[in-house]
């Protein structure tokens, strides 16, 4: 069966979900690639997190503020306009997000922490193709495998890692040039984040690991 039709047995949710899942390849993917050059081309920018500025970190920012705006209404508009349990999580944390990226675009400061927290991007491509290999129930084979090996490596390179550089940064910063109240947005957005890269890593562990070891071996 081609692609198509396998995309066109898809029930309706699973068909908006797969198309959703697209788009955020197609940024996570362009986003992320964006920030690994900002950063290769610009290494102080990860020393002065606060002040360095470049035009490529600039855009790949307001790129990235511009998709999670878009997404969080989305989002909502899939859900009826209604938050409940089954999407608290994910609209905290666009809120979240817009709001540190949003302080990044009209301040045009904290481009470092921009891009270190962008890199999360580069594992979103393969938590999204990941799992739109699910919907069309592609859940074997070396391709799958690979896409699930990626993930879990680049879950722990760019998410959990990156996590834990930025919270170490924000418990060391001199406050004196950030304001207030965007210290105390880092202070709340950092730790929550960080937390549901660890719930985010547990979850992938426990579908792809964990469940199909404890499964019986089928005998002959």
């Amino acid at each position: 069966m081609s692609d198509c039709g396998k995309f066109d047995k898809l029930e309706k949710k699973k068909r908006t979900e797969t198309i959703n899942l697209a788009v955020s390849v197609f940024h996570s993917f362009f986003s992320g690639i964006g920030a690994l050059i900002a950063i290769t081309r610009m290494p102080e920018i990860l020393e002065d997190m606060v002040y360095a500025h470049s035009n490529l970190s600039a855009c790949v920012t307001s790129f990235t503020f511009g998709y999670f705006v878009y997404d969080f209404f989305d989002l909502l508009a899939a859900s009826r306009w209604s938050i409940s349990k089954n999407n608290f999580d994910i609209i905290l944390h666009h809120v979240l997000v817009i709001c540190c990226f949003g302080s990044c675009v009209v301040q045009q400061r904290y481009m470092g922490l921009s891009m270190l927290s962008i890199l999360m991007e580069v594992n979103s491509v393969f938590l999204h193709l990941r799992k739109i290999s699910r919907n069309f129930d592609i859940r074997s084979g070396i391709v799958y495998h690979a896409i699930v090996a990626l993930n879990f490596l680049t879950l722990i390179a760019f998410r959990i890692a990156v996590s834990y550089k930025m919270i170490v940064w924000l418990s060391t910063v001199d406050r004196s040039g950030i304001p207030t109240v965007v210290f105390y947005l880092g202070v709340i957005a950092m730790p929550v984040i960080a937390a549901m890269n660890c719930t985010l890593f547990y979850r992938c562990l426990r579908v792809d690991i964990l469940r199909p070891l404890s499964r019986p071996i089928k005998k002959d």
